[in-house]
């Protein structure tokens, strides 16, 4: 009987664990459901529906140069 109620136990925690999304300090996150984005961040720890999709990439601030000149009377 114990034995049986640790293990139901065991199985809930792993099926819990394997519900769990985690981002990394780095890393946008993405949770959808149905095609709608449900969450979203950067470095996430959240739960997920079974059904949900999840996506996670790379974040990284990029420094884009550019010019600009603006027209004005004097010139």
């Amino acid at each position: 009987m114990i034995g049986a109620i640790i293990g139901i136990v065991y199985g809930v925690y792993k099926v819990g664990l394997s519900l769990r999304v985690i981002g990394g300090p780095n890393e946008w996150v993405l949770v959808m459901r149905n095609g709608n984005l449900t969450n979203l961040a950067i470095g996430l720890s959240s739960y997920r529906m079974p059904f949900d999709q999840v996506a996670k990439f790379p974040s990284r601030a990029n420094k884009v140069p550019f010019n600009v000149s603006v027209v004005t009377k004097e010139m």
